[in-house]
């Protein structure tokens, strides 16, 4: 593998990494590709840690079953995206979550926690008390399902009496679960980067029937792919929801300063949008690709770590996909 880890200099090879994956929705996939390309250059996930999204795909990783996963979401089109979306009608959200949870727990299995080869934990907030909650016992895809719980979207799923939610509100990027692992690099995977002044779209596409139908029974959630200078009333809360997360994010990169920030820009994807999975897994390998190249070359120049960290902190996935995304300008 000579070559994988920065030619002649820094290697990465054989190096234990301890890693992190945040919530995003469907920017998510990215995860596979990161994964991919982290075991591509023989380096060796000792631990996992995630939060949404993340928390199902750094699951299911350490299950030793992501390549299942990823051929699910490879065969994913429009169509299935919405028949796999079982809608209710309740005050806590209107999405109940059990279509797509059941069909993952009949390809991956039902498991537990304590018997993965690989240490995880998923990470949920408690709906009343507001606490930050780690999951790393019982079932795999209960504690999935708890992890992704989007408030006003998914409904709470209650686990041990606790009524639970999207572990975003409280620790999007939860670097903590995995600080005792003793692993060479703690690598995060932060899905709620900087935007894009206009955005950017890894292919444009005109929108088909299927678009236009998401758009009515969509319209009133956030579109993160705009940045509107009116906001509609939920507009706000997600902008609000946004600047927290990001808040909650720099407060972690600061207190727990990770060795490896892969970020993928906020607006490479709407939410929704798992039937992208082959862009978005190449643009999760590329970002990882290089960002650890840069890595390897700073750590060859022999750079301090406050360095290091601030040049990765701002290194975009669309600054190194030409062609994908349109002109820039």
């Amino acid at each position: 593998m000579a070559g994988l880890g920065g030619g002649s200099g820094y290697q990465l090879e054989g190096k234990t990494v301890s890693l992190v994956l945040g919530s995003g929705g469907a920017r998510g996939l990215t995860h596979i590709g990161v994964i991919e390309e982290l075991r591509r250059r023989g380096m060796q996930i000792r631990a996992v840690s995630g939060c949404s999204i993340g928390s199902l795909v750094g699951g299911v990783y350490a299950s030793g079953k992501l390549n299942i996963l990823k051929d699910w979401f490879l065969k994913l089109d429009k169509t299935r995206v919405f028949r796999l979306t079982d809608f209710t009608f309740t005050t806590q959200g209107f999405i109940k979550g059990e279509k797509v949870i059941e069909e993952l727990r009949k390809l991956i299995g039902d498991l537990n926690i304590e018997d993965l080869p690989i240490p995880y934990t998923a990470v949920a907030a408690d709906l009343q008390t507001g606490q930050e909650v780690w999951i790393n016992e019982g079932s795999l895809f209960e504690a999935i399902r708890a992890s992704a719980a989007v408030p006003t979207i998914l409904t709470p799923i209650v686990l041990a009496g606790r009524e639970l939610v999207d572990g975003a509100l409280v620790n999007p990027t939860p670097i903590e679960p995995v600080l005792q692992a003793g692993s060479d690099l703690i690598v995060v995977v932060n899905l709620n980067a900087k935007r894009h002044s206009k955005p950017e779209m890894l292919h444009s596409r005109p929108a088909d029937s299927y678009d236009l139908f998401v758009q009515k029974w969509i319209r009133t959630l956030p579109n993160t792919q705009t940045m509107r200078e009116k906001f509609t009333y939920l507009g706000v809360v997600n902008r609000m929801t946004e600047i927290l997360m990001d808040k909650l994010t720099e407060y972690a990169f600061y207190h727990h300063k990770p060795d490896v920030i892969i970020n993928i820009s906020r607006n490479a994807c709407n939410s929704y949008e798992f039937y992208r999975a082959p862009e978005l897994i190449e643009l999760g390998r590329k970002t990882c690709e290089t960002t650890l190249d840069s890595y390897c070359e700073l750590k060859k120049q022999k750079t301090d770590s406050t360095t290091i960290k601030s040049v990765l902190w701002n290194l975009l996935p669309f600054d190194i996909l030409p062609g994908m995304g349109g002109d820039k300008k």
